[in-house]
């Protein structure tokens, strides 16, 4: 019995993985768990292929791209909590989160609001209270700097936050699966 729609297959195994590690809920995935959960995925594959009366190498595939879909979730779910204690590290015990603030901008956008205009700058690799960190951050200001430019300045830092309610937006995640895991308030560009 040959694996019809394999492409299909693959994508829905790997999905599977992602989805059922919890890291989008803001979990850390266990190592254990991830293995527990392939070898059931295993099993269930196993189990449908012989009461078709078949058998095909592409179905063993599935757990191993169903497995690999739960590691790469964790890999990201660890990433997203090491960059909140980093964070958290950085403006220390300040609950405003002031900080100094300094980075690369590698993309801007501008929003018109009725104070005027905010700026959002996405800042590559930025520099918290003298402290470097991972990923990117979200610069909210009323100054414009240039894609490219070196920027300094204070601020307010903070993280995202989780969804509140079941199925509701959950910022941590949004941002932090595209590399964004900081965001800075009122901030003051001094340099550029």
């Amino acid at each position: 019995m040959s694996l019809k729609r394999p492409i299909v297959a693959a994508a829905l195994s790997w999905g599977a993985g992602l989805v059922l590690s919890g890291a989008q809920a803001g979990r850390k995935v266990d190592l254990f768990v991830a293995v527990c959960a392939a070898g059931i995925y295993a099993v269930a594959i196993i189990h449908i292929v012989r009461k078709k009366a078949g058998s095909s190498m592409a179905y063993m595939l599935l757990p191993v791209l169903f497995f690999i879909g739960m590691l790469h979730a964790g890999s990201q779910g660890r990433e997203l909590y090491d960059a909140r204690s980093a964070l958290q590290a950085a403006t220390g015990s300040d609950p405003d989160g002031a900080c100094k603030l300094y980075g690369r901008v590698v993309q801007k956008t501008q929003k018109e609001t009725a104070e005027g205009v905010t700026y959002i700058l996405t800042l590559a690799d930025p520099v918290i209270n003298g402290q470097q960190l991972s990923g990117q951050a979200l610069v909210y200001t009323d100054r414009e700097a240039s894609v490219g430019s070196r920027i300094y300045g204070t601020g307010e830092a903070a993280g995202f936050e989780k969804a509140l309610n079941p199925g509701g937006f959950d910022a941590f995640s949004h941002n932090g699966y595209r590399g964004i895991y900081y965001r800075v308030y009122n901030a003051t560009i001094e340099k550029e």
